[in-house]
């Protein structure tokens, strides 16, 4: 059994530099998800409500910097999550299980920046627009 641990904070460049991407391509397609759709509504809230910004942009740096503070954690936890339901595939294919769940995922971290480029090409359009 997998020896249980303390969360604890520590600092990662990588995902501080591409939060989004490295959730996905660490396969936590969730939790990218999830950092996706609060940026969004940062960035959104930051455009088209001005009110708001005294608010949104501290906020979307504090969860930018608690992306990066706590993405190990996050990590460590789905690995552990991973390797506990590898325990329910036979053993010879438990190495294969690992790197399909556990890896890298190189082909969704470009689909995203692909996807990631064209929605801000369109909403910069559309703030611009707005402005």
């Amino acid at each position: 059994e997998a020896e249980q641990t303390k969360f604890k904070l520590s600092f990662n460049l990588h995902s501080f530099l591409f939060t989004i991407f490295w959730y996905i391509w660490r396969r936590m397609y969730t939790q990218g998800a999830a950092i996706l759709l609060l940026f969004a509504l940062f960035a959104v809230s930051i455009v088209f409500f001005p009110g708001l910004r005294i608010l949104s942009i501290p906020l979307f740096l504090l969860l930018w910097a608690g992306c990066a503070f706590c993405s190990n954690g996050i990590y460590m936890e789905h690995i552990r999550k991973v390797a506990g339901e590898a325990l329910k595939v036979p053993a010879n294919y438990r190495r294969d299980y690992m790197n399909k769940h556990g890896g890298t995922d190189k082909k969704a971290t470009i689909i995203a920046a692909v996807a990631s480029a064209v929605f801000f090409i369109i909403f910069t359009v559309l703030a611009s627009s707005v402005i």
